[in-house]
């Protein structure tokens, strides 16, 4: 967006926000009609750059609040169990979709109790690193069937206190997704558990549910 960010009229601007980004196009001109023939056209040069990151054009919409209703349109529902983040990406998905009609089981380790089959992830902050792909894998197939949804998601991560984006230590989370074809897990480079880091570790679970749902893929791959 270089360009259009040094064009004197339209204006392009930026703001940031946690995890998200605002494009901002204003335009002066004597008519009402040309001033939107301007936005107009500046808008399809951006959607041209950068189209497939933009979700919305509603202000202080969030992602969420978007892709939920297209999960639940699409008959997905969700079992998640969450270590170092907490419970947050349940709630962000429960608060865009609530009542139960997307999320129908969430379990945050060290905050609610756990299923047997998943007790060792109680003690998150002791798991091997070497061991957490696996144990993510496992923890979605495990809240899939227990929470009997479509589609079991796992985050299994480190949680020290010096990690995170800006920690001194990355640190790592390792998301995993069980559905009717199996479980299927990767890595997201960082772990900890400071404000910042997690809203960007569950932006990576929102954007990996939303290419799945874009390429129809229901777990494994």
């Amino acid at each position: 967006l270089g360009a259009l960010m040094h064009a004197a009229n339209p204006t392009v601007g930026l703001a940031a926000h946690t995890g998200q980004v605002d494009i901002r196009i204003a335009a002066r001109a004597e008519t009402a009609s040309e001033a939107e023939r301007l936005l107009d056209e500046v808008e399809a040069q951006v959607r041209a750059a950068v189209g497939r990151y933009i979700y919305s054009t509603t202000p202080g919409e969030s992602y969420e609040a978007v892709l939920a209703p297209q999960l639940a349109a699409a008959g997905l529902t969700l079992a998640i169990l969450e270590t170092n983040t907490q419970g947050l990406l349940a709630q962000r998905l429960d608060a865009a979709l609530p009542g139960g009609r997307l999320v129908l089981l969430a379990l945050a380790a060290g905050a609610t109790s756990l299923p047997n089959e998943l007790e060792r992830l109680s003690d998150y902050h002791a798991l091997p690193v070497e061991q957490m792909a696996a144990l993510a894998e496992d923890a979605a197939v495990h809240v899939r069937a227990e929470g009997k949804a479509v589609l079991g998601v796992a985050l299994v991560g480190t949680a020290g206190a010096d990690e995170g984006i800006y920690g001194r230590q990355s640190g790592a989370t390792w998301l995993a997704i069980a559905g009717p074809a199996g479980p299927y897990s990767e890595r997201i480079p960082f772990g900890g558990q400071d404000e910042y880091t997690l809203v960007r570790i569950t932006n990576q679970v929102l954007r990996r549910l939303a290419k799945q749902l874009e390429t129809q893929e229901v777990g494994g791959e």
